[in-house]
């Protein structure tokens, strides 16, 4: 199977329509036709690994301040309990929770890639207190889930500072913005990990840009997922505000040549 990263931005994207929702919406033919998603947002941390496994996971409005109309909004998803079993079979650190559900970083953009809700969707939470290189070996141990046709989804933002969000520029960037977002680009088009694993704390761009690092590691997750032979696509490089970003990445396997 592929695997994603996806820029999910603000809450207000499960309304609009958009260069970046028209985007999600044409994605569900380039993703095959997975039997399960397992999604990574940066909406859920917490002290330890934990993977949600309700037979219907509640949507969650973990979003304050928003119209009204984001809140009336319903997605219907159904879970994959025996998924999760699995998962935490084959991951001892890992456990089940049946308290979580989907939070606007799942079910936002997958609102739009898969609206009907018809392939199970499940959780993974992000523990708050591991190192950059525990995500990229929890990736690791995910790889398989891919040949077992396991879409795999990491959503978060690479640039995410909401304390310097410039309300009057809609659609553009920071100086510091763009030139980091493109670095990251160029290392994931390389598979270059280790270049990623230090950006956020190695330049002024970095620190501003990754000021805190939960949209950051959903990506470095996934990382871990890299096949020699997997291609990178780049889709919605978009900047909002000044300070975000909505890069995304669809990594996909080609013939080995």
């Amino acid at each position: 199977m592929p695997f994603l990263f996806v820029g999910h931005g603000s809450p207000q994207n499960i309304v609009e329509n958009n260069s970046i929702t028209q985007t999600w919406k044409k994605l569900a033919p380039e993703l095959g036709n997975p039997k399960a998603i397992l999604i990574i947002s940066a909406h859920w941390l917490s002290e330890k690994l934990l993977v949600h496994a309700a037979k219907t996971p509640k949507i969650i409005y973990d979003f304050y301040g928003f119209p009204e109309e984001l809140y009336s909004y319903h997605y219907s998803a159904q879970g994959d309990p025996e998924l999760a079993q699995t998962i935490v079979q084959k991951l001892p650190e890992c456990s089940i929770d049946h308290e979580w559900g989907l939070d606007h970083g799942a079910w936002v953009p997958m609102a739009h890639i898969y609206p009907k809700g018809n392939v199970p969707m499940l959780q993974l939470s992000i523990p708050r207190h591991w190192t950059f290189e525990q995500y990229v070996k929890l990736g690791e141990k995910l790889r398989y889930l891919r040949e077992q046709n396991i879409l795999i989804v990491g959503s978060g933002n690479i640039v995410h500072n909401l304390s310097l969000i410039n309300w009057k520029l809609k659609i553009g960037a920071y100086d510091w913005a763009e030139p980091f977002d493109r670095k990251v680009i160029d290392s994931v088009l390389k598979k270059d990990v280790n270049t990623l694993l230090t950006l956020p704390t190695s330049s002024r761009e970095g620190k501003l840009s990754v000021p805190t690092t939960e949209h950051y590691i959903p990506l470095l997750i996934l990382c871990g997922l890299f096949d020699e032979n997997d291609q990178t696509k780049v889709f919605n490089q978009v900047y909002q505000l000044g300070s975000l970003s909505m890069t995304s990445f669809l990594i996909r396997q080609t013939s080995p040549t």
